[in-house]
């Protein structure tokens, strides 16, 4: 591998780690998402970024928070691979789904927040 593309791979791991970091520090969002590879798409932005798809396993539910953690399949649009995350998510998304669930899902980032879109059981 080429020194450059070497560090760039690096830096990309670094930036990954540093944004769940902040973001753990500042409201708890994605509280023990295992993120490694991931691509980030810039800056953090207030607006809705783009779209991803893909399917996986409901690790944990806290209804209180609104959060989803899925051990989740690789994101082909966003050039991710698989991982383990916590998603924000409405009561009536979330209405209906358990831990241990298989599911089907569309998410979006808002800065360094994943929003799910649409969720429902695959299995």
């Amino acid at each position: 591998m080429k020194r450059s593309s070497m560090l760039t791979v690096l830096a990309t791991g670094l930036l990954a780690v540093m944004i769940a970091s902040v973001a753990d520090a500042q409201d708890g969002k994605m509280s023990g998402a295992q993120m490694p590879g991931m691509q980030m798409s810039g800056a953090a932005s207030t607006q809705k970024e783009k779209l991803g798809h893909t399917t996986g396993k409901v690790i944990q539910i806290d209804a209180a928070q609104s959060r989803i953690t899925i051990a989740h399949h690789p994101v082909p649009a966003l050039g991710w691979p698989a991982m383990t995350m916590t998603f924000q998510a409405t009561s009536q998304q979330l209405k209906g789904i358990k831990t241990g669930d298989q599911v089907d899902f569309e998410f979006y980032m808002k800065g360094t927040a994943a929003v799910i879109e649409r969720i429902r059981k695959s299995g």
